[in-house]
């Protein structure tokens, strides 16, 4: 079984690859128990689930950062909120522009937030051509 099989078969929850933009801020330890919140940057959602995401950013930020999201999906016109951290990330290029593609696993996200994204990504994902 290759690293990715192993990684696909953990999931817990269903994804779904999706455009959508989404805000991010990024926390940096200052020291022990402080952290500095960036200033909010926009990404771009490509795949979405109920344990985490992953978009393309402007920041390269490295495995273990934390990170404050804002997903406004179309069920709700109240963005979802989640504080996730960075599992994994690649190097990439945007219009000529270094970027980083980021996997983030959820740390803190309402549950109630949670199913009805996921019920959403399942609706979706039925649709989708």
């Amino acid at each position: 079984m290759s690293d990715s099989d192993k990684k696909s078969s953990a999931r817990e929850f269903f994804r779904l690859g999706m455009k959508m933009p989404i805000k991010y801020r990024f926390a940096k330890k200052i020291e022990r128990g402080k952290y500095q919140v960036s200033k909010s940057f926009n990404g771009l959602g490509v795949e979405f689930g109920g344990g985490g995401l992953s978009f393309n950013a402007g920041k390269h930020l490295p495995i273990g950062t934390l990170t404050l999201l804002e997903m406004t999906f179309p069920f709700s016109r109240t963005p979802v909120m989640a504080t996730g951290e960075v599992v994994h990330r690649e190097y990439a290029e945007h219009k000529g522009k270094k970027a980083s593609h980021l996997g983030i696993r959820f740390l803190l996200i309402d549950d109630n937030e949670r199913d009805k994204m996921v019920a959403f990504l399942i609706s979706r994902g039925k649709t989708a051509p």
